[in-house]
């Protein structure tokens, strides 16, 4: 049964770590590479949130990693 455990938890783990990744890519680095006719202060503050997002959802992805059994 832990080998089963193992492998949703590593599953949930991965998708969460891809969603991170999506929302890093997509709010962080696509408006810096975008011409826009946004405030700079309006785009900072969308990369800020974006990256603290994916950073939140990095840690819950390894959270769901400490909870494999041996």
């Amino acid at each position: 049964m832990s080998t089963i455990h193992n492998e949703r938890t590593k599953l949930l783990a991965t998708y969460f770590n891809g969603i991170a990744i999506a929302i890093l890519v997509i709010g962080a680095i696509s408006p810096v590479l975008s011409s826009t006719d946004k405030p700079p202060l309006i785009i900072a503050l969308q990369i800020a949130i974006c990256i603290v997002l994916s950073g939140a959802l990095h840690y819950v992805a390894s959270q769901f990693l400490g909870r494999m059994v041996n």
